[in-house]
C-alpha cells in the first residue's frame, strides 16, 4: 500500500497525540498510523501513514477536524539494506 507524510501547521502536543491515537479504531481499517514526528523548532508535525491514496487521507484530516498543509506519497530508504522499497 502507498506510504505517505502528511505535513500538519502546528506542533501537537502530547495529549493531542494520544487524543487521536484513541480513536484510531475509528478510522477506515485500510488507513494505518505508523507515527508522528513532532519539529520542537518550527511548530510542525509529520505524519507517516499507509493508504490507498492521500485523497483518502485528506478527507479522513478533514472530517476529524486535523489541520494539515500538504500530504506526500513517499518512499522509504533502508540505509542497512541500500535499498529503496518498491513502488
Amino acid at each position: 500500500m502507498p506510504r505517505f507524510i502528511a505535513v500538519h501547521p502546528t506542533a501537537f502536543k502530547e495529549d493531542d497525540l494520544r487524543a487521536f491515537a484513541a480513536r484510531k479504531d475509528e478510522l477506515p481499517s485500510v488507513l494505518r498510523w505508523h507515527s508522528c514526528f513532532v519539529a520542537t523548532s518550527d511548530h510542525v508535525a509529520y505524519g507517516d501513514w499507509e493508504a490507498p491514496d492521500g485523497q483518502m487521507l485528506a478527507e479522513v484530516f478533514e472530517a476529524y477536524g486535523i489541520p494539515f498543509e500538504a500530504i506526500h506519497e513517499v518512499r522509504c530508504f533502508d540505509p542497512t539494506l541500500a535499498l529503496l522499497e518498491a513502488a
